[in-house]
């Protein structure tokens, strides 16, 4: 690897891919995601989403989401996982932190920032096979 300068043209030319290399760090195929965190908004409730690596674990402000009630809420709130085959996130946990705002403001801001770290974990692969199963 190395970087040439021509004074001709006064541009660089780099000896690799841009596209397989991180400036200071590895190649990009041995880098992997450990865990992704996104935020969601309704009116003045924000929602942020830490989700990582673990045991299908779902936490909205420390306590699990058995917890949200009324049940129809809950249903909303985890409406993007259950679209996207539960099974397949089974081995994600994700801490959600939502302040501010109601109830259904809440539910509606969880529900944005879970699919966004969800699109962020997953790379967006599962979101592109649902979107792929729906037109259909």
């Amino acid at each position: 690897m190395g970087i040439k300068y021509d004074l001709l043209q006064s541009s660089i030319k780099l000896d690799v891919d841009p596209l397989q290399y991180i400036p200071g760090g590895a190649p990009l195929e041995t880098t992997s995601i450990e865990s992704v965190q996104y935020f969601g908004r309704k009116k003045t409730v924000v929602a942020v989403t830490h989700c990582k690596r673990g045991r299908g674990l779902i936490k909205i402000n420390g306590g699990p989401i058995e917890l949200v009630v009324p049940e129809i809420l809950r249903f909303k709130a985890v409406e993007p996982i259950l679209l996207l085959d539960r099974h397949r996130f089974a081995r994600v946990d994700m801490r959600i932190r939502v302040k501010g705002g109601g109830h259904t403001s809440q539910i509606y801001a969880i529900r944005q920032s879970i699919t966004k770290a969800l699109r962020g974990f997953d790379g967006g692969e599962g979101l592109m096979a649902m979107a792929v199963t729906v037109t259909v």
